[in-house]
């Protein structure tokens, strides 16, 4: 057996924001892009994704701004943004070490880092500019980096052997085969599920009280917006084919990709839209942080979500007084951009409207969940129109997909069992198919 998962990995998230030197943004991009043609293949690291893009005046969305009050975007910023397992130094300094040269270019063209800097230098000064991200969500729960690979492998094994069988002799031999690999398979606790649904339930009590406590506020709000406020229509989103053709190169290298859309908090005022989207990102924290099931919104195809609201000590305003708050959402997901966002049309209008339509330029929502999201022509131009190029961007398992995921740890599950009746084991054997 692998040595016994009890507590199972906690996937965690870390985020820093860096001030860019004046100037010096094409040649960070340069630099990134450059880089990432270098970084083939997995690092060994337990990371599951991370990536470097960057916030400039250039790249972001300020079309809803009247000229007279558009933010001072002249300072532009460097977003590291990571998923990972275990002990958040140990994981730094074992990016430090694999790529601390190409690490040190790249901060040296942000203020307060020196070319010259070690190991610790670089967790100090990375550690100095992080940002908590208020929403964390991860599509298996549990199962680390070295987990996933694993049992990715041990799948293709199984697999090659179960292939080289003849027919005539199943099932004896293919129940020798299940056996011969139960030592190689990750043992968890016989209570581990029944402590996990007692987590699961604890959340879902917590999302009742949230949900009970803020309804009456969120009904009087949406109340407001609908009928006092009269909110109007966003500008339509045109396509612009350059910055298109930009992130289309970055997606379908791999069987992964990745998003990174910005968006500006609503104002009038900004206070009262900023606790409304705290509220409804804690909501959707604790309703879907921690299923097992692999999906969010019923999609399985994602592997990590988070929302990032960027500190206003970060992002200055222009000479209005009134704060402005940059938000981020950034998700790693299987398949093609246009298959997760329609996905998410289909699927989770509802949700994506409930946290998105906190957005400056989003189509208008009625009662905080109609419309918006529910027509394609209108949110897909948005999120492209919003999407941030990411010139970095890594995957420590580049061929396993979500369902993957899924269908590896069920075969590792069974390998597991002592006994499977000819039900079970014909169900076991349907997951090689």
């Amino acid at each position: 057996m692998k040595d016994i998962d009890y507590k199972l990995s906690s996937q965690k998230s870390f985020n820093a924001v860096t001030e860019i030197m004046h100037g010096r943004e094409e040649g960070l991009k340069a630099l990134l892009e450059l880089g990432m043609k270098k970084v083939s293949g997995s690092l060994n690291l337990d990371i599951h994704f991370f990536r470097w893009f960057l916030i400039t005046g250039e790249n972001i969305v300020l079309d809803e701004f009247e000229s007279s009050s558009k933010p001072d975007l002249e300072k532009s910023y460097l977003v590291f943004s990571m998923n990972f397992d275990g002990d958040k130094e140990a994981v730094l300094l074992n990016l430090y070490k694999l790529l601390g040269s190409f690490i040190d270019k790249v901060y040296s063209l942000c203020y307060g880092y020196s070319s010259e800097s070690d190991s610790k230098a670089f967790l100090s000064y990375i550690n100095s500019n992080a940002v908590t991200e208020s929403l964390f969500w991860v599509g298996k729960p549990g199962w680390s980096v070295k987990r996933i690979i694993d049992e990715r492998n041990l799948r293709s094994e199984v697999e090659r052997e179960l292939s080289m069988l003849d027919p005539s002799d199943f099932p004896e031999k293919a129940e020798f085969i299940r056996r011969k690999y139960k030592e190689t398979t990750y043992k968890s606790h016989p209570w581990y599920k029944a402590v996990w649904a007692l987590k699961l339930t604890w959340r879902l009590l917590v999302c009742l009280v949230l949900v009970i406590t803020f309804a009456p506020v969120g009904i009087l709000f949406s109340l407001y917006r609908q009928f006092i406020m009269r909110e109007g229509n966003a500008k339509p989103s045109k396509v612009n084919y350059d910055h298109y053709k930009k992130i289309s190169k970055e997606e379908n290298n791999v069987l992964q990709n990745q998003l990174s859309v910005h968006g500006i908090l609503k104002n009038s005022p900004t206070w009262l839209w900023y606790w409304k989207f705290q509220v409804s990102l804690s909501i959707a924290r604790f309703s879907g942080g921690r299923k097992r099931t692999g999906k969010l919104a019923g999609i399985e195809s994602i592997h990590f979500v988070k929302w990032l609201i960027i500190p206003n000590k970060f992002i200055h305003p222009g000479n209005k007084k009134e704060k402005i708050f940059h938000c981020l959402f950034l998700s790693d997901y299987d398949g093609t951009w246009e298959s997760y966002i329609s996905d998410f049309i289909d699927r989770g209008a509802q949700a994506i409207n409930f946290n998105f339509s906190n957005m400056r330029g989003y189509p208008k929502v009625s009662f905080a969940f109609g419309g918006g999201a529910s027509s394609g022509t209108s949110f897909k131009p948005l999120v492209r129109k919003n999407q941030i190029e990411c010139p970095f961007w890594y995957s420590g398992y580049t061929d396993v997909v979500m369902k993957d995921k899924l269908r590896n740890a069920s075969i590792s599950d069974g390998i597991q069992k002592e006994k499977m009746n000819a039900a079970e084991f014909h169900q076991w054997l349907k997951l090689f198919a």
